[in-house]
């Protein structure tokens, strides 16, 4: 694919010191024109980087200083593995970087950090380059092969997916490693040598395994073509030889991605939970090309854009150009037409993209292996640049130029949202730009005037490096319409973090105790303070704990366990939850007591349990299933109740007697009705009891009803779907007062649910807590360290925990081996009986990450494996 043999001339450095500097200088560019701190208050702080990953870096900095651990977190939805989320999430050395800054200023280190990423990929591009496209001289701008290596290093690394991904940074650590990759695994085919190709897969594998899926799966493409256009004599001796190699990687990476892999089967990433969602959506070729022109990036594509194709309209031109050259060896030209045809049948096959998603409908990006296509759209381009003064012709030019002619029109007749008036018609000035230029270019060198040539080539690049910068431009400010200020980020941070450590400094901070904020910045405060939650936005937590917070009256839009001012005391009062921060946006619960009264303040719950209580007679028996020890998904311990008589169910199996704390209201329900072309229900409701009332649809968990909620007449939420299937909180009533509560349907064919209003008894609830509270058993824990430990008094037949079962705990009592139940398919039991002895048992809990020890030897096995292909090399070579 990339020639017969493998350039042996030395690299120049300095030149892809070149590439970064334009890099850098492009880089800075776009951050003063679009203000970006340092430079201005706007910051990277959109999509998924505002809403998870900050949050993240910050509970990453407590792991590099002793006090969380890599393998598992207390903060993270009532508890859970964390080796997974590591190694998706946190794996990047650039990590290490950020951690230097103040927490306060993180949006300036993430500003650094992506600029650190963008530049060496400049770097190792233009080194790829030089190595398989074309040689060069020195490092000014004055040659055709300089200027095509300058032209392929920038728009690789200023592309439209690196640019519109670059804040998912865990991404980019591998798909600027894609260069380097493609030249070991070259190096593999062509020289034999094993141990780059090694060593450069295992580093991918550990920083995002999930893009080096993508990778790998490109090299089956890879191979066959490179495999046909060189007419390999021995092809299988090749395959088995790339075959043995990636196995030693995989095996030298097996002590995290083995225990990552079994700690996935658990979380939303499960391909046979999810199974291969398809969409049935289909891109025409038209579509795919239509994220090609330059700014063409639009506020829906982190949702439901068309794949990042843009490495600038200079790229098209030349691609066209590439297969109209004649120096370029058919075969090779055929081989990329090929994998081209192999890109396209992947965005316009639904199935086929799922495929290269490891088989999961992806949750927004839904083109994420377009960067690999970039990839070769680039090599083609400087083939074709590097060929200029041998293949440029009038007729070429402007065939070429018709061509986009032609394309431009078709885009504008078919009126995507993304081709504004203003792209259509930047990019047809450009295209007559380069037109001209290329025109110009042809007679220079006809006329064999150098001086010429070297301007009207330097031009190219420089128009290009504009072509690439505002299109960047272009692409934050529609990203950005949303994202936080550096200013708003300090003052929320600071804020939260003041009232997080006032609380701390009240409490043990080695007992476990939950917190939880009603208006927090985001989804994930919990990593962000470093507190002890049950909220966690992620797609690498415990599937079953969402679902079971969800049965409990929690929403969950397939990512994200919410928590909010709806839940009721009594699920507080169950899950530990002690303490409850607000700025006031939302109240706390009329009974929690003001302990901190800051900016933000923070309520104790007087009716919070101890994460472990001891058991006396605690009924399992359709709540467990001992032979089958293993939590279900689908929820077949968990009774099927309301969440309102769920939440009794717990407290009177843990009582062990029938409990009341729910006195339903007093309902009137009106025949449907349609208002404004809606199908309506009213409820009248009569509170039965002093109290908080609380409304609830049964029944449409998974279901996408888009209903809406009226109280009153007046707009309360949307209901039914995604947004909220969950408890609502409707205030604070008297016997006897009155409401009128209103739910409507978009369509006819719509699911009302079953509607259930019930009144908290806070009496009912202060007596159930006072007489399970003396039960409690303080857990005690060392988050490092992966430990709890807790003591059961005397006479407890069993421990219950709020903590998720998980199988790698590893469990004494007393001293002896023990094991946990799963209970309601999501938390901890622990029998226990006179076989651990007299008096009060101490029960020692240890996580170790299922499958470590068995990746540990396998690593082991992968290490020797690569000194034997070391040495084996070593000798071949003398």
């Amino acid at each position: 694919m990339l020639g017969e043999k493998i350039k042996k001339h030395k690299l120049n450095i300095y030149h892809a010191v070149i590439s970064a500097a334009c890099i850098l200088a492009m880089y800075l560019g776009v951050l003063v024109v679009c203000s970006i701190t340092p430079f201005g208050e706007k910051t990277f702080l959109m999509f998924d980087l505002k809403r998870q990953y900050v949050d993240y870096y910050a509970y990453l900095r407590t792991v590099y200083a002793g006090e969380n651990s890599v393998f598992y977190s207390f903060n993270a939805a009532l508890g859970s593995g964390t080796l997974g989320f590591f190694a998706y999430y946190l794996s990047s050395p650039f990590l290490l970087i950020l951690s230097l800054f103040d927490r306060s200023v993180i949006p300036l280190g993430i500003t650094v950090v992506i600029g650190l990423k963008l530049i060496l990929a400049a770097f190792i591009m233009d080194l790829f380059l030089q190595r398989f496209i074309d040689e060069v001289t020195g490092i000014l701008p004055t040659d055709t092969g300089n200027i095509a290596v300058y032209c392929g290093a920038v728009s690789w690394a200023f592309s439209g997916f690196l640019f519109a991904h670059s804040m998912n940074m865990m991404w980019i650590d591998v798909v600027m490693l894609l260069p380097l990759y493609i030249w070991s695994l070259e190096r593999l085919f062509r020289e034999g040598r094993k141990l780059p190709y090694i060593v450069t897969l295992f580093f991918m594998l550990l920083l995002n395994y999930y893009i080096t899926y993508q990778v790998l799966f490109f090299t089956v493409f890879w191979t066959i073509a490179d495999l046909v256009v060189r007419k390999e004599k021995h092809p299988f001796v090749q395959i088995g030889r790339l075959i043995y190699s990636a196995v030693i990687s995989a095996l030298c990476s097996a002590v995290i991605m083995v225990p990552t892999f079994l700690e996935l089967m658990d979380s939303p990433k499960d391909v046979t939970l999810l199974g291969m969602k398809l969409t049935g959506k289909r891109l025409s070729l038209l579509d795919v090309f239509s994220k090609l022109p330059t700014l063409s990036y639009d506020y829906l594509e982190a949702r439901f854009g068309y794949p990042q194709l843009f490495c600038g309209v200079l790229a098209v031109f030349l691609i066209l150009l590439y297969f109209a050259c004649k120096e370029i060896p058919m075969r090779e030209k055929m081989g990329f037409l090929a994998l081209f045809i192999v890109f396209a049948a992947s965005f316009g096959i639904d199935i086929l993209n799922v495929i290269w998603h490891a088989g999961m409908e992806p949750s927004g990006h839904p083109y994420r292996q377009a960067f690999i296509c970039v990839f070769i759209m680039i090599i083609c381009s400087c083939r074709a640049f590097s060929f200029l003064g041998k293949e440029l012709s009038p007729v070429k030019v402007l065939a070429a130029g018709a061509v986009l002619l032609v394309f431009l029109v078709l885009l504008r007749k078919e009126n995507y949202d993304h081709i504004t008036d203003l792209t259509w018609h930047v990019n047809l000035g450009i295209t007559a730009v380069y037109t001209i230029v290329l025109m110009s270019l042809t007679f220079a060198y006809l006329k064999r005037k150098e001086v010429l040539v070297q301007l009207l080539a330097l031009s190219l690049l420089l128009i290009n490096i504009a072509d690439l910068s505002a299109n960047a431009v272009h692409t934050y400010n529609l990203q950005s319409l949303k994202c936080d200020t550096a200013a708003e980020y300090k003052e929320v941070i600071s804020r939260t973090q003041d009232a997080v450590e006032a609380v701390k400094n009240l409490e043990d901070d080695n007992i476990l105790y939950r917190m939880e904020n009603l208006n927090p910045r985001e989804q994930n405060d919990a990593f962000q303070y470093n507190y002890y939650g049950v909220t966690q936005y992620s797609s690498a937590g415990l599937v079953y704990v969402r679902y079971f917070l969800q049965r409990l009256g929690f929403n969950d839009d397939g990512l994200y366990t919410h928590y909010g001012h709806d839940n009721t005391k009594t699920m507080d009062s169950l899950l530990g939850i002690k303490y409850v921060f607000t700025d006031g946006s939302y109240p706390a619960h009329p009974d929690y007591e003001l302990t901190v009264d800051d900016k933000e303040k923070a309520y104790r719950n007087p009716f919070a349990l101890s994460a472990a209580v001891s058991t006396n007679g605690f009924d399992i028996s359709d709540i467990c299933d001992p032979d089958n020890n293993d939590p279900e998904a689908s929820m077949v311990h968990v009774p099927k109740k309301d969440p309102f008589k769920l939440q009794e169910d717990i407290y009177s199996r843990l009582l062990g007697k029938e409990i009341s704390i729910f006195t339903p209201a007093v309902v009137k329900k009106s025949d449907m009705y349609i208002a404004g072309g809606k199908r309506s229900f009213d409820f009248n409701v009569r509170a039965a009891k002093d109290g908080e009332l609380y409304f609830y649809l049964d029944e449409l968990i998974g279901a996408r009803e888009g209903l809406s909620v009226f109280v009153n007449d007046e707009f309360l939420t949307t209901y039914g779907n995604a947004s909220c299937v969950k408890i609502l909180n409707l205030g604070y009533h008297k016997t006897g007062e009155e409401i009128k509560l209103t739910v409507q349907a978009e369509k006819e064919d719509k699911n009302f649910g079953s509607a259930i209003f019930v009144t908290e008894d806070t009496a009912a609830l202060k007596a159930a807590y006072n007489e399970l509270s003396v039960r409690g058993c303080d857990v005690k824990i060392k988050p490092f360290k992966n430990e709890m430990t807790i003591t059961v008094p005397d006479g407890a037949d069993g421990l219950f925990l709020t903590v998720p079962y998980e199988s790698n705990w590893k469990i004494t009592a007393n001293g002896k081996k023990t094991q946990a139940l799963a209970v309601y398919d999501s938390l901890t039991y622990i029998p226990v009986d006179d076989s651990f002895g007299e008096g009060d048992v101490t029960i020692r809990m240890k996580y170790v990450s299922s499958g470590l020890w068995f990746g540990v030897v396998l690593s082991i096995i992968g290490v020797f494996l690569l000194i034997y292909v070391e040495i084996s090399e070593r000798k071949k070579a003398k």
